[in-house]
């Protein structure tokens, strides 16, 4: 009865790391830039609902800006050698993806 209880809780928790979140800053009305936050929860190799760098780079494109540009892209965590196999058994990932768009100066 116990692990009843406990089940929604075990599938809530890949669920809400799995997340992306848009900032847009407009500095006109035809300019300004974003920021990209993405998480997956990885399991057995995995990464669930899917690689957090692509999961960043679609959600930029997915904005629809006008000539969006990315300036800088990062992903994590950077896992010391001889623990990546603990990150590729159970772990949560994350990338960060920013940029600008709207006409050039």
């Amino acid at each position: 009865m116990r692990a009843l209880r406990i089940l929604p809780l075990l599938l809530a928790v890949p669920m809400a790391a799995g997340c992306r979140s848009i900032t847009v800053r407009p500095t006109s009305t035809v300019a300004g830039s974003f920021h990209v936050e993405a998480r997956a929860f990885r399991l057995l190799g995995r990464s669930f609902p899917r690689v957090p760098l692509a999961n960043a780079f679609d959600g930029a494109s997915d904005r629809g800006l006008p000539n969006a540009r990315i300036t800088s892209a990062s992903q994590g965590p950077n896992v010391f050698w001889p623990f990546t196999w603990i990150h590729w058994f159970l772990g949560v990932e994350w990338a960060d993806v920013e940029g600008v768009y709207g006409i050039p100066p």
